[in-house]
């Protein structure tokens, strides 16, 4: 068994907390077994622990609960945390090849008296399939009434690998939605809740969107965009998220519908798009926001940064620049000069469309090497390790870049997922170092 004491990392952590919101979820006050009051940090008296680390292991190894969890992995993780505040243990047990399972205990420091115990073992076998939980679900009478009123509905479903299926329904619209927790034992829906039990409002979705449609600039909008796509959600909908279920939200003066139509245009990245917000108290347009068409052609843009001194100061130091420009549809155009070597050497201009202005400019124009990219190249693909690497990996892709005094020259090979990596001294052309390198494909698990 490994252990490891105090030092969590934050690989760890996120782990831990992801755990910990699955399966030990509470406060101090809702355990009744820490004190719970508004003691100042500062104020805080910190004690010396009881009992010892050795102390909590061996006593770990004896609760019945934690024996049964060391005997069905092969290796285990133990992290151990002393609370000086409130005297108490918190003991982490995490399978090594399974950070998914883990067993938690907390541990009265003054008399080693075990105040909770938890552990869940994850599992991707259930007892219903993803088919019965969607026919139970279906069969319950809110979402009934919520696919009823959104036929054009969205559908995700998930297993937590403990105990509960989590059934999402989604309207055709961002803020409509209702969600159920089932139980994979007993088939028993545990919660359902809907947008329905958040939202007071003094108008209708479809109220809101005819409103929409008899304004003239959305129109007109239609007339231009006759693919458009809409949308709809309310100013406080994020807010909601932290609202108990069981007491609407009450949404209070100022309540806005925002209503948005748009078009994806594959030769501007950003599309046309028109946003109209309706008070929910009176019907009224308030406001208007829509994209405007771009009064100049990147060629133009091109030649007022060009003309610009710091990007000619920057042409007269870089060889190997490329450019980006796009414009954002609120009328800014942006352009973004670089090297291809050294990469963090940079300009950035912000231009007014309509005057041409510079809005804003900012460069970082770093001390340039004192060798060429063909000068490396010459050494470094003549190193027999380089050579030896082309000969084996011939759909290999090799990369070139600059930064803070020293070349980097990567070999890259799809077939290995990883390469060679030469690093150059831009000095006297040393080589520093020689190093292989794979890319690992990142933990995921796709419900």
């Amino acid at each position: 068994m490994k252990k490891t004491h105090l030092m969590i990392t934050i690989g760890i952590l996120s782990v831990l907390m992801g755990s910990i919101a699955i399966g030990f979820a509470f406060t101090a006050n809702e355990m009744d077994f820490l004190p719970f009051g508004e003691e100042d940090p500062d104020d805080l008296i910190y004690v010396e622990s009881n009992l010892s680390e050795a102390d909590i292991e061996a006593l770990l190894l004896t609760i019945p609960e934690i024996q049964d969890f060391l005997a069905q992995f092969a290796e285990v993780e133990l992290y151990l945390y002393f609370d000086y505040e409130y005297e108490t243990w918190y003991a982490f047990y995490f399978a090594v090849d399974d950070y998914m399972s883990y067993a938690s205990v907390v541990i009265d420091d003054a008399t080693g008296a075990i105040l909770w115990i938890e552990v869940f073992i994850a599992s991707d076998e259930t007892n219903l399939t993803a088919d019965e939980v969607l026919n139970i679900a279906l069969l319950n009478e809110q979402v009934q009434e919520f696919v009823s009123a959104y036929p054009e509905y969205e559908v995700y479903l998930y297993y937590d690998y403990y105990q509960y299926w989590y059934v999402d329904f989604y309207g055709d619209y961002f803020y409509s939605w209702c969600s159920l927790i089932i139980d994979d034992t007993t088939g028993d829906i545990i919660e359902v809740y809907s947008s329905d039990d958040l939202y007071e409002t003094n108008l209708t979705l479809d109220e809101v969107v005819d409103i929409a449609l008899a304004d003239l600039d959305v129109q007109q909008f239609i007339i231009d965009n006759p693919d458009y796509e809409m949308y709809v959600y309310l100013t406080e909908f994020y807010d909601t998220f932290d609202t108990e279920i069981t007491d609407p939200w009450e949404m209070g003066e100022g309540l806005n519908w925002i209503v948005g139509f748009y078009t994806m245009d594959p030769e501007n990245w950003y599309g046309d798009w028109i946003e109209v917000w309706i008070d929910d108290a009176t019907g009224e347009i308030i406001d208007k926001w829509m994209s405007v068409p771009a009064t100049k052609t990147e060629a133009e843009i091109f030649d007022i940064a060009n003309s610009t001194i710091e990007v000619q100061e920057f042409l007269a130091i870089y060889a190997d620049v490329e450019w980006d420009l796009w414009y954002d549809g609120y009328g800014i155009w942006y352009v973004f000069v670089w090297s291809s070597v050294q990469f963090d050497a940079y300009v950035f201009i912000e231009i007014d469309d309509s005057t041409g202005d510079i809005l804003w400019i900012e460069d970082y124009i770093p001390v340039p090497p004192n060798h060429d990219e063909s000068e490396v190249l010459a050494i470094v693909l003549s190193l027999t390790e380089v050579i030896d690497f082309i000969n084996a990996n011939p759909d290999y892709e090799m990369y070139t870049f600059f930064f803070d005094g020293l070349w980097y020259v990567e070999f890259y090979s799809d077939s290995l997922n990883g390469g060679l990596c030469v690093i150059v001294d831009d000095y006297d052309l040393s080589i520093i170092a020689i190093e292989s390198y794979d890319y690992e494909e990142p933990w995921a698990v796709m419900i």
